[in-house]
């Protein structure tokens, strides 16, 4: 496969992650278990989908710089342990949801940039 197809379904996996996000958030206050269970099954999905390509494109790649690696993913973990978080605190929401954006643009600096 090229690197172009891994990066669709990259940025596939990563809309639908974000996606999945927002409507965990706004699900939390509806207490809604047939709909929070779609939705996580949602975000497994996605999450595996950025894993494999990620690593897909990293076969292609080749690169021997991989500190900006170790950060993605890291976020990407914080990230996926979020849905329990706002399970756990539904009162800091606001605060999770502008987190998840901040995290984001921040995956998405290293992934751009390669700062190390």
């Amino acid at each position: 496969m090229s690197i172009l197809a891994y990066k669709w379904i990259h940025l596939t996996g990563i809309f639908l992650f974000f996606i999945s996000i927002g409507a965990h958030l706004i699900n939390i206050k509806a207490n809604d278990s047939r709909a929070s269970r779609f939705i996580q099954i949602n975000m497994g999905t996605a999450l595996l989908i950025i894993l494999i390509a990620g690593f897909g494109m990293l076969a292609h790649i080749k690169l021997v710089q991989m500190g900006w690696i170790s950060v993605k993913i890291v976020i990407w973990l914080l990230l996926a342990f979020m849905i329990v978080l706002i399970k756990k605190l539904p009162k800091l929401n606001t605060w999770f949801w502008y987190g998840t954006w901040f995290a984001g643009l921040l995956a998405a600096y290293m992934a751009l940039y390669k700062p190390f």
